[in-house]
């Protein structure tokens, strides 16, 4: 598991069909004095004949459901199920193609692998059952995610109708030296079926029922570690989301008796099948979809203020010969728990949250002797304030491949503007992290501060190798000074005061310039870094910060002569240049900062710089 770092906890926003199974009424009258608050608990069912095929045609007088043991009134009813039943999959050779079903309807299904518990020689095998399925199973109305279960829950690709993108990604997942080439290792299952629940939570984003084809060995026995197969099928039930595992090594010899008595349980709790015995390991995806195509959804309402913790519901169907499968485990959610898994599910998978008006920024920009860089990270966003100031939760994640978020969050109150009215703020939350070189990604998550408005973006960006013998410029980080912006330094989770800048811009805020475009009349920052790694400068050398237009400068700041300070590894020199607004006309430039040694450019950083009217 890589590093988490919660930088602090401000605004985000939940789509509107959130896909709780679990969903919160207005209360209701009872009599002319009680007013209750309910939940409405819907339950997704498939029915089956003796053949295992699909049953159609029920309605809701067919049903009986039980929670606990206690019969409930059926409050909603809705059907999605061709009135002529479809049959059950069956095996066929690789180079065959099943039998089309024509159904209109869309169906989401994930294609899951268990890296924690396949073999490296199976996990290869599952990677290319994943791309027979995308290339022949898939129809019209599929859309497919793809995930990894390794040190956390990896969103590989989001759902995609294209069984071309689908074979793309999972052709990349076979050569992912992060997958195929490491050991994934839990000490008990709990950190597995965490995993899973946050994936539920993930899909509780998206409506209606999905299905989740879990390719996995994991054969632990069925009655260890309860209450974490409750809390993954009670998080499944309320995302409406059914597992379908199916065991990897087939009919290979020496495998498990009657197949993974874990697997099983995970599968019936969430009104899923367990594929075993088979060799063809497309059934598993075949049974999904099939399934998907004729479900019962089944409603009632719960008292909301009625005990948290899990109950057992059944639902049993009047007809003879028919069976019903739904999920054996719900739960009624405290407003606490579902802004956790909003949250959870934000970091995992930020697509159907993404606003572009927040934006983050990271930059490498001076290098430690232990091959590592001090990278600026900063995020920025609008938050409209009132007159009392609004409070936020904001997340920011670094490298996560855990999906579950630590201790450490806090609520921030953002203050009113200046003049004491109510409007909008740029804010612009910024610290600092050593961070290795590689690829990384950045992820931040921004929260009312009951969870239900969820806000996110996603960076990805690169950290290079520690450059030896050089002397290298790092910079210009260009920010746009806002007079009534907030800005915040964070570390820990906590706001800290920032002197340099401080100095520079008094109480102003800024906005990192991500896009290099400011207004005439804007006062513009210019961030800079000079380093000397196992090197030196040469003597008499000053920095020289220019505005250049085609080859030509028009505008130079008074030099500054280096003075690099370290040590005989490592030395570097830091600086913040202000450009007063009204300096510059329209135009396109490029702001330099050389080291300048006589005539002679001996490092230079730039960056282009766009200014249009006010």
């Amino acid at each position: 598991m890589r590093y988490l770092t919660w930088l602090v906890v401000l605004a985000m926003v939940v789509p509107t069909g959130f896909g709780w199974a679990q969903e919160e009424q207005e209360p209701i009258d009872v009599g002319q004095e009680e007013r209750v608050r309910v939940n409405l608990v819907t339950i997704d069912a498939v029915v089956f004949d003796g053949q295992d095929r699909t049953v159609g045609g029920l309605t809701q007088d067919d049903f009986e459901l039980s929670v606990q043991g206690r019969p409930q009134k059926i409050d909603t009813f809705d059907v999605l199920c061709p009135e002529a039943g479809l049959p059950e999959p069956v095996e066929i050779p690789q180079k065959e193609t099943r039998e089309p079903f024509e159904v209109q309807s869309e169906r989401r299904i994930v294609l899951a692998f268990d890296y924690y518990h396949l073999s490296h020689a199976n996990r290869t095998a599952a990677l290319q059952w994943g791309q027979l399925i995308a290339s022949r199973d898939m129809a019209a109305g599929d859309g497919i995610m793809i995930v990894a279960l390794a040190d956390g829950l990896r969103i590989e690709q989001r759902f995609s109708g294209s069984p071309k993108h689908a074979i793309e990604t999972l052709q990349r997942m076979e050569h992912d030296a992060s997958l195929f080439g490491r050991t994934f290792s839990t000490i008990t299952a709990r950190s597995f079926l965490d995993n899973l629940s946050v994936l539920a939570d993930v899909l509780a984003q998206y409506p209606g029922p999905k299905a989740v084809v879990l390719f996995s060995e994991w054969a632990a026995g069925s009655d260890d570690w309860d209450s974490f197969f409750f809390q993954t099928a009670e998080h499944a039930s309320a995302a409406r989301t059914v597992f379908y595992p199916t065991w990897v090594p087939g009919l290979q010899a020496g495998g498990v008796v009657g197949g993974s008595p874990s697997l099983a349980r995970l599968a019936t709790e969430s009104g899923g099948r367990f594929t075993r015995n088979a060799n063809d390991l497309s059934v598993a995806f075949v049974r999904a979809r099939r399934d998907l195509t004729c479900r019962y959804a089944l409603g009632f309402y719960s008292d909301a203020e009625a005990s948290r913790t899990g109950r057992n519901v059944r639902v049993r169907v009047n007809q003879d010969g028919a069976r019903a499968r739904a999920p054996e485990r719900i739960r009624l959610w405290s407003e606490e728990e579902r802004t956790a898994s909003r949250l959870r599910a934000a970091f995992a998978e930020p697509g159907p949250n993404e606003d572009p008006l927040v934006r983050a920024l990271a930059f490498p920009f001076r290098p430690t002797s232990r091959g590592s860089w001090e990278t600026l990270l900063a995020v920025n966003f609008p938050i409209h304030v009132g007159e009392q100031g609004e409070k936020r939760i904001v997340g920011v994640a670094l490298d996560i491949n855990t999906t579950t978020p630590k201790s450490g969050s806090e609520l921030f109150d953002f203050p009113a503007r200046k003049d004491g009215t109510a409007g909008v703020r740029p804010v612009s939350l910024y610290g600092v992290r050593k961070i290795k070189p590689g690829s990384h990604t950045l992820t931040v998550a921004i929260s009312q501060p009951d969870g239900r408005e969820i806000k996110t973006t996603r960076l990805d960006f690169a950290v290079p190798e520690v450059p030896e013998g050089e002397l290298l410029v790092q910079g210009p980080v260009l920010v746009r000074v806002d007079p009534d912006g907030i800005r915040m330094r964070v570390e820990g989770g906590k706001e800290i005061k920032d002197a340099e800048l401080d100095a520079v811009i008094g109480d102003a805020g800024f906005v990192p310039l991500v896009v290099s475009q400011v207004k005439s009349g804007d006062t513009l920052l210019a961030a800079w870094e000079v380093c000397a790694v196992k090197t030196g400068a040469p003597a008499g050398a000053v920095v020289d910060r220019r505005i250049t237009s085609e080859g030509k400068v028009v505008h130079r700041l008074d030099p500054i002569p280096v003075d690099l300070q370290g040590g005989k590894k490592l030395a570097c020199q830091s600086g913040i240049d202000k450009l007063p607004g009204g300096v510059l006309d329209e135009g396109r430039y490029r702001f330099e900062v050389a080291v300048v040694d006589g005539d002679t450019d001996v490092a230079k950083g730039l960056r282009p710089l766009s200014v249009v009217g006010d």
